[in-house]
């Protein structure tokens, strides 16, 4: 959890919003970022790719935040736009302000790290083709589901938001809670990434994982997080008490 808290303190710090729809910009100061806005159509995996390869290029070599801002849209797009999120351990956040629906939460749950501060809408993915027959529609359905389920599963991300969101219809949005969030697994680490950082912080600081787990615990009780993000003093004091928590200082 200390990665996130870093890198949500980071994102406060960085974050501009786009001002453009269906816009993709690099920022490298003071942190590498890409922000997506507007709707996800099929270049945007031709633009994200082109975006992280010139930050590479001009020495981005750690983690690069993205901000994301969409109502969503097409559902392939998302998919392949989330799975070059996830090859290239960038972090996806949608930050107080932000919005991400339908198509971009499939995309957002890309990301090995997920932040999410702003609101989260879900519907049934569908196909913009029109059907001849109820046939056709199944099989449609049926397909798209099955594809869905696979990018989840690789994700490591539970079907319980695929099944979410296919209880609304999708001429309907239903924008969710922060506890739906979590329960989701819409945001926070993929589990495989955060045992594999558990054991390396843990490993740093000469102590077992159990240790660090229970150290994690009185952190949580003593240092918790404000409520908003805003004023940032708060935020970075609740970290900064936790890290010494961890650290065993304190």
């Amino acid at each position: 959890m200390e990665r996130l808290g870093l890198l949500l303190a980071l994102a406060l710090l960085t974050y501009v919003p786009g001002i453009r729809a269906a816009d993709i910009k690099t920022s490298i100061s003071p942190f590498c970022a890409v922000d997506i806005s507007g709707e996800i159509d099929s270049s945007t995996p031709r633009g994200f790719e082109r975006a992280i390869r010139s930050l590479r290029t001009n020495g981005c070599s750690g983690p690069v935040m993205v901000y994301l801002n969409s109502g969503g849209g097409d559902i392939q797009a998302a998919l392949r736009t989330g799975q070059l999120a996830r090859d290239n351990d960038v972090v996806n956040s949608v930050l107080e302000g932000s919005q991400c629906a339908s198509a971009c939460v499939l995309l957002l749950v890309g990301g090995a790290t997920r932040i999410v501060l702003g609101r989260i809408g879900l519907h049934r993915p569908f196909s913009v083709d029109r059907s001849v027959s109820i046939a056709e529609s199944q099989r449609r359905y049926d397909q798209l589901n099955s594809q869905i389920q696979a990018y989840l599963r690789a994700m490591n991300v539970p079907a319980a938001l695929l099944t979410a969101m296919n209880t609304v219809s999708p001429g309907s949005i239903r924008w969710i809670s922060y506890d739906e969030v979590e329960r989701l697994y819409i945001s926070g680490i993929d589990p495989a990434v955060e045992d594999h950082l558990d054991s390396e912080r843990a490993k740093s600081l000469g102590i077992s994982k159990q240790e660090l787990y229970g150290r994690r615990q009185r952190a949580d009780v003593a240092c918790p997080f404000p409520s908003s993000i805003l004023p940032k003093e708060p935020v970075l004091n609740a970290m900064r008490c936790r890290e010494e928590i961890i650290k065993g200082e304190r």
